[in-house]
């Protein structure tokens, strides 16, 4: 029987050699499987990671055994909620150490999260960090219906994270690279930049429309306000329009 240290040694070399190659889909769904077969009762992973956009402040995706990937968003909209606040997200942002609760014990106002864990049949649920090279936090969840079922959960998540937090912030890295790049030039031309088909001296006409959206009285506003108000309503502003435009398929 292999030891913990021996499975991570194991998903981390196959993260590193192969995971990193997969598009994200197929590395998430592969590494919920290999956590499975190293002994972890996994019946709930997701991810949070932050990512550069106008509307969306982390992607969520979320695995579970013979389902299709599930990809959720904390979108800016949101971000005054309070949702963090509540979140083991933040437990663990302020601790730097991995977390694992017992859901049978754990009281319902503990985080925000606890109630609906249960409702789905969770009894066991561990959240570890996830670091990336220029300081930004991310985060790992498992959970699990077998009350007993991650009790190697925090140690193998300690080993296998660096290796992990290598493979996300290159997909991570990519998309923002892929967003920024879609919002001067368009999705299409984008992505044959990315892929390396777009060389010096090339030519690529696209359609296009440009919107331009003001707010009426904004010069007199901004000369009346302190630029703290000033931000905030462009937000608040940034939160209407963008998400509507967003849908229908428009970049930023």
């Amino acid at each position: 029987m292999n030891t913990i240290d021996e499975q991570a040694r194991t998903i981390s070399d196959w993260l590193i050699r192969e995971g990193r190659f997969l598009v994200p889909t197929a590395m998430i769904e592969s590494l919920g499987w290999r956590l499975r077969a190293a002994g972890l009762v996994v019946d709930r992973m997701s991810f949070s990671l932050r990512v550069l956009s106008a509307n969306v402040l982390a992607l969520a995706p979320m695995w579970r055994p013979n389902m299709p990937l599930e990809l959720r968003t904390f979108d800016y909209v949101d971000r005054d909620a309070g949702y963090y606040d509540r979140s083991p997200f933040r437990a663990v942002r302020e601790s730097g150490e991995p977390l694992a609760l017992d859901l049978d014990v754990t009281p319902d106002e503990m985080f925000g999260i606890i109630p609906e864990l249960k409702a789905d049949g969770y009894r066991a649920y561990a959240v570890a960090p996830i670091s990336f090279s220029d300081g930004n936090f991310n985060a790992l969840t498992l959970a699990s219906r077998d009350r007993d079922g991650l009790k190697d959960a925090i140690p193998m998540l300690n080993a296998i994270g660096p290796a992990l937090a290598s493979v996300l912030e290159i997909f991570t890295s990519k998309r923002v690279l892929r967003e920024l790049l879609s919002t001067y030039v368009g999705r299409g031309p984008a992505n044959q930049i990315i892929s390396g088909t777009t060389h010096r001296g090339e030519v690529t006409r696209i359609r296009a429309a440009i919107l331009f959206a003001d707010l009426r009285g904004f010069t007199a506003m901004t000369s009346a306000l302190p630029p703290e108000a000033t931000a905030d309503i462009l937000n608040r502003y940034y939160d209407l329009v963008v998400p509507e435009i967003a849908a229908r398929g428009a970049n930023f």
